[in-house]
């Protein structure tokens, strides 16, 4: 499980960076290889807030993952944005094992920490005296 979890935390490290040298234009760009991918994409760029949001939130997620114990801490922070990728490959550019591995990889660290986030679904309420 560590080998799983610190290699995901280090591969978004990666490709933030690859984001980042692209978006200065030291590196291609990574591109969709469909157009309603391509629209999509710059729909969230032209927002202005959208991408700076994802690169801190997988920046925070990614530095979680580094260390056991705000493992579960990471996993929670990089869910949402994984959902999305996962959504977008299966929907928009058709890459079903690119967005499935993202995903998967997700789900399995999530299972190795489970028992971090069983208060989240037997939680009974604030106690009563």
């Amino acid at each position: 499980m560590r080998i799983l979890r610190l290699g995901y935390a280090f591969a978004i490290f990666a490709i933030c960076i690859y984001a980042a040298l692209a978006t200065w234009k030291a590196l291609p760009p990574l591109t969709p290889p469909t157009a309603a991918g391509r629209a999509f994409l710059e729909a969230l760029t032209a927002t202005s807030f959208f991408t700076p949001l994802l690169a801190v939130t997988f920046l925070a997620g990614a530095s979680a993952l580094l260390f056991q114990r705000t493992a579960p801490l990471g996993i929670a922070l990089l869910a949402p944005p994984m959902v999305l990728i996962f959504f977008f490959h299966i929907f928009l550019t058709g890459m079903l094992l690119w967005g499935g591995t993202w995903a998967g990889g997700l789900a399995v660290l999530a299972w190795g920490h489970r028992d971090a986030f069983k208060a989240l679904v037997t939680y009974r309420g604030p106690a009563r005296f």
